[in-house]
């Protein structure tokens, strides 16, 4: 977006690279993370609040559970609960946006569910045969199917669960096939060499989803009354009044 922004604002310069602008960043999926994943769920949710689309709030709660039940078939609870804490967020009204510009207090949330879900593991002996690494080659669709009625293998006894661990590259969002019967998932930071550890839990994973069904549910229940004070609310949100005084400016102007 910012490529095309940037050309949109500066229509007399001569672009000459096929996407607007170049230059040279950090891998974006190197961002994924709990406070990421937050974040994200507000940029689908939002446009949803605001537009005339038919449906929206179907769409907005299907797309929320299937996002809720990826990440926690990869074991990633944690991501899950912050996807759970956005939707409610988004939903919460006015004085929700009014209160957190800033994002402080959404990162002491974030922070405080916030556990295992970081990259600050070291000393872990990935080689020597000690972990395993994902096979490549195409998943055949019954081997899919069986993963998918067994909840990704929350469903199977754990006495059939491989204790061995598993190294995934981080750049992986929802490595649910690699996931499977395993235990231990590390996801290895290729640019440190750091690891973030996730371990299976059915106990976490049936919390996590029952939780998130509940709040699909009810969000879409609320949805009518949240979009249309989200409507009511814009002008004043998007103002200069509004932004004046959140960076403490003074203002003539009068909304």
């Amino acid at each position: 977006g910012d490529d095309l922004l940037f050309g949109y604002m500066h229509k007399k310069h001569n672009i000459v690279t096929l996407n607007g602008v170049a230059s040279w960043q950090m891998d974006f999926e190197r961002k994924i993370s709990v406070l990421n994943s937050y974040l994200n769920f507000r940029t689908v949710a939002v446009p949803a609040l605001i537009s005339k689309r038919k449906f929206a709030a179907l769409l907005l709660s299907v797309f929320f559970v299937r996002e809720v039940f990826l990440a926690s078939f990869s074991c990633r609870y944690e991501l899950a609960r912050a996807m759970i804490m956005s939707y409610n967020d988004c939903l919460s009204g006015r004085e929700f946006w009014e209160d957190n510009v800033d994002l402080l207090e959404i990162r002491k949330r974030i922070n405080a569910i916030t556990h295992n879900e970081k990259f600050n593991v070291e000393g872990i002996d990935i080689v020597n045969g000690c972990v395993d690494y994902p096979c490549s080659g195409k998943e055949k669709a019954i081997y899919k199917f069986f993963r998918c009625i067994t909840l990704n293998g929350h469903l199977i006894p754990a006495f059939f669960l491989i204790k061995k661990p598993i190294v995934v590259d981080y750049r992986h969002y929802h490595p649910t096939k690699f996931s499977f019967r395993r235990i231990t998932i590390y996801h290895l930071n290729i640019e440190n060499g750091k690891l973030l550890k996730l371990t299976h839990s059915k106990m976490e994973f049936f919390k996590v989803i029952i939780n998130g069904l509940f709040t699909a549910v009810k969000n879409f229940y609320r949805f009518k009354s949240a979009k249309k004070e989200m409507k009511n609310s814009l002008p004043y949100l998007t103002s200069k009044l509004f932004w004046y005084k959140k960076f403490n400016k003074k203002s003539e102007d009068k909304y």
